[in-house]
């Protein structure tokens, strides 16, 4: 017992290490223009309204915010009200909910493996898998995504714990209900855990009552959809929106002009869904699920004429069959090396969930930036790959097998997360110009270049609140947030007598 708890509080301890890491080397992560149109939009208003926050994102007839009226996200929108102004404090704040979500996997990892190290290692895969958080850990109005994993995955231990104690079910099940609702209340990537946490307790954990544990872990599943419905009078109206030819045709045109850029386009949120487009997804989920995608980002940084970048995209579906190949041959390979039927059926329960995971990011989400539930997943196949190893008996396995996983997070390290999410970046680059854009806002010299982003006003008059306090009061006060915003894109202000 003693031995355990030592080896627990040193894993406490490397795991906070890692994400301290990460915000050391990122900790003036800057505000991009979208962060002003989210968070500062929301602190200006209320602070026009001489509120600390509002109710308002939570009303189904609300359009507060700036998403497509077909989403949900009052959690979010409250959120946003109530996080740091400060940029610093704000990626502290961000970085924290994902130490609390690793720490989080290693209990339910502990439950599912009963090994200490296993739950380590897997942990560690989640917490330095930068393939899939980097976007929402340095986007700051992305942050949604770690904060629905954070929920999801409390959801899921608190499940886990309802169907293997035979006391406190009903608390159980309140805190499962209320972490499950939170997360898709927060943004729509949080409808996975449900589906995860499902899977995982009748793969790993027990089959009996079947019927019933379905009705339970996916009764917040009926909830979002009965909201939805209310607040819009569709079932799945995203999903619809998404598949809409006349949004797709509108973003290929954006995105895709003349055609020059249709590789860029077809791997963007707003692609088309057709058969390349799936095989294209499908492969960019698997990289990132697998750590490797982030290596894109790193070859971006040293490779500046893009040699390296240009071969693998020419010979992109070259690369899909090897890979592929690779795998069929791994997957082959594991399934042979587990004698043990027991080994065997774990093997087969965690492929199939990762393919049923996988299968829902790809096809349904459509999306290749999200997948902090499949790098779980991933992270199960690859506890499954150490113990087949291990099997093997090789000398000191554990500390090469973590060096291998943790290699592309230290090549991207290196970089100082430079790169990230569509190839924004350099983020050198990025923090002069917020810089810059802070200290004219503060000086009250405006930026005439941004005249007509509302996302600017929305800072400036934040900033300046003091000096506007009376033009923003006569103009806004008592206006709902979308006529607020709305208002705002025709306000300039700030813009006369200054040139």
């Amino acid at each position: 017992m003693f031995n355990k708890r030592i080896f627990f509080n040193k894993y406490i301890f490397f795991l906070i290490s890692i994400n301290l890491i990460f915000f050391l080397i990122t900790f003036d992560n800057p505000w991009t223009f979208d962060d002003y149109g989210y968070i500062h939009a929301a602190k200006l208003y209320n602070l026009i309204n001489n509120q600390i926050l509002t109710l308002e994102p939570f009303y189904f007839y609300s359009e507060y915010g700036f998403d497509d009226p077909n989403r949900y996200m009052p959690i979010y929108y409250l959120l946003n009200q109530l996080l740091p102004d400060t940029n610093i404090l704000f990626h502290f704040v961000i970085v924290l909910f994902h130490t609390i979500t690793c720490i989080i996997i290693f209990f339910i990892a502990k439950k599912i493996f009963t090994r200490l190290d296993l739950a380590l290692l897997l942990s560690a895969y989640y917490a330095l898998n930068y393939s899939v958080s980097i976007k929402a850990l340095s986007w700051n109005i992305f942050y949604g995504h770690v904060l629905a994993a954070l929920f999801g995955f409390s959801a899921i231990l608190a499940i886990i714990f309802c169907f293997e104690k035979t006391e406190n079910k009903i608390f159980f099940i309140t805190c499962y209900n209320l972490f499950a609702c939170l997360a898709f209340l927060t943004t729509e990537s949080g409808l996975i855990f449900p589906i995860l946490g499902y899977l995982i307790v009748i793969f790993f954990f027990s089959k009996k009552n079947i019927l019933k544990k379905t009705i339970v872990i996916f009764f917040p599943l009926i909830i979002f959809i009965s909201l939805l419905y209310f607040k819009t009078g569709k079932i799945l109206p995203l999903l619809e929106a998404r598949i809409n030819d006349q949004t797709q045709t509108y973003y290929e045109r954006l995105l895709n002009p003349e055609n020059k850029n249709k590789f860029y386009f077809y791997r963007s949120t707003y692609a088309p869904r057709n058969f390349e487009t799936y095989i294209i997804r499908g492969f960019d989920n698997l990289i990132t699920s697998l750590n490797i995608a982030s290596i894109e980002k790193v070859l971006k940084h040293y490779d500046k004429k893009n040699y390296i970048k240009s071969h693998l995209y020419n010979n992109f579906y070259i690369y899909i069959f090897l890979i592929l190949f690779f795998l069929i041959l791994l997957i082959i390979f594991l399934t042979k090396n587990k004698k043990n039927p027991a080994d065997l059926r774990d093997f087969k329960m965690t492929l199939i969930l990762y393919f049923v995971v996988f299968l829902v990011y790809t096809i349904i989400f459509f999306r290749r930036d999200i997948g902090f539930g499949l790098s779980f997943c991933a992270g199960l196949l690859i506890i499954n790959l150490y113990k087949s190893f291990e099997k093997n008996k090789i000398k000191n396995l554990y500390n090469y097998f973590f060096l291998i996983l943790c290699f592309p997070s230290i090549l991207y390290a290196s970089t100082f997360f430079s790169y990230w999410g569509e190839d924004w970046g350099p983020r050198s680059k990025m923090i002069i110009n917020a810089k810059e854009v802070k200290l004219l806002t503060k000086n009250q010299k405006v930026i005439y270049k941004h005249n007509d982003s509302v996302d600017y006003k929305n800072y400036y008059y934040y900033i300046n609140f003091d000096y506007y306090e009376k033009h923003l009061k006569n103009s806004y006060k008592g206006k709902n947030f979308t006529e607020f915003q709305k208002m705002l894109e025709q306000d300039n202000a700030i813009f006369k007598g200054r040139e």
